[in-house]
């Protein structure tokens, strides 16, 4: 089984648009091979985002079939 990654990005910006400030994003140009591989990803992904300190993020792995 392969799995993508589903992604919400919010950004806390009151300057701009409530519409704006969240946006969904799925991984599935290159499914990964196991559920690990997609959950270190989404880790990994956060770890690069965190330090902006403005946005949050939400995932998970959903299998393809």
């Amino acid at each position: 089984m392969k799995y993508v990654l589903i992604i919400w990005l919010c950004i806390n910006d009151p300057s701009m648009e409530l519409t704006d400030r969240c946006q969904q994003l799925i991984w599935d140009h290159e499914p990964f091979d196991t559920l690990v591989d997609c959950q270190y990803r989404a880790h990994y992904l956060w770890k690069d985002l965190e330090p902006a300190g403005n946005i949050y993020m939400s995932s998970f792995c959903s299998g393809l079939l």
